[in-house]
């Protein structure tokens, strides 16, 4: 599983538990070795499962972090350096196994609750969500494609192939940059539940998103809208809610929502190696 912002990324999912007796901590799957390092202005910002299950992490947050094993849940509680501190990380799993994509991100849990302290507790709030409603006919939604694909088993370990993400069609392709700010992304095999979970998790929209569009089927989805400021010279703007509007034959209205949430107890930074 990759993700590479401007390059190519895969998110998957496992829920962030708090595990209270020591005896349940040592039998937590856990990496043999792990690095954890600060960084500053990094290159490029990764997040790689390698064959066989070893993780790596370029210049991501230990907010991002936590959303890997957040379940689809909103986060709240998180401190200012959370999202604004960046850490490269390698780990591997015990010698002579193999590891899973939702194993390794197993691993990640306990990671982050042995290395930075994680402590976390869910509780049903009152949320501000997206509502992802169809507006348009079938012959509008230019972004949507019937996908052979479907990613919704693969992430539930359906499909037969929990190792090969389907061949890396599983990933979400995220191509960013060029003169106008331009951004790219390419979600294969989703339903229209998960494609709505995706448009949060991936950082397209600030608020976790409802599905109630009504539509059944997987799809192969293209959405490209503008993630900076273009400059004088560039075209127009289009945002990320115009161009659901414009190229999905959907909307996103804003509402609330009673959803489970992940809330932080306590978070520390990580003592680098």
């Amino acid at each position: 599983m990759r993700m590479w912002r401007g390059r190519l990324a895969a998110i998957s999912t496992v829920i962030v538990a708090v595990i209270a007796t020591p005896a349940a901590q040592s039998s937590e799957p856990a990496f043999e070795v792990a690095s954890v390092k600060h960084v500053v202005n990094p290159q490029m910002h990764g997040f790689v499962i390698e064959p066989g299950g070893r993780l790596r992490v370029v210049g991501m947050s230990a907010t991002t972090l936590i959303k890997q094993v957040a379940a689809d849940r909103p986060v709240v509680g998180l401190p200012d350096w959370a999202d604004d501190e960046l850490f490269d990380i390698v780990a591997a799993p015990p010698t002579g196994t193999k590891a899973s994509t939702m194993q390794v991100l197993a691993m990640l849990r306990t990671l982050l609750r042995t290395r930075f302290a994680l402590r976390t507790h869910p509780e049903l709030r009152d949320t501000p969500v997206y509502v992802l409603s169809a507006t348009g006919s079938p012959s509008s939604r230019t972004g949507l494609k019937a996908s052979t694909t479907n990613c919704d088993d693969f992430r539930t370990g359906l499909s037969g192939q929990p190792e090969s993400n389907a061949g890396g069609r599983c990933a979400v392709l995220a191509r960013e940059g060029g003169v106008a700010g331009t951004a790219r992304y390419l979600l294969a095999g989703r339903s229209m539940d998960r494609l709505a979970a995706d448009l949060h998790r991936v950082g397209l929209v600030d608020r976790p998103v409802v599905n109630r569009t009504g539509i059944d089927g997987i799809f192969d989805v293209e959405i490209e809208f503008t993630r900076a400021e273009p400059r004088e010279s560039a075209t127009a703007a289009i945002s990320v809610f115009t161009a659901v509007r414009e190229q999905l034959g959907m909307k996103l209205e804003p509402a609330a929502a009673p959803i489970e949430t992940l809330v932080i107890d306590s978070i520390e930074r990580p003592t680098p190696d």
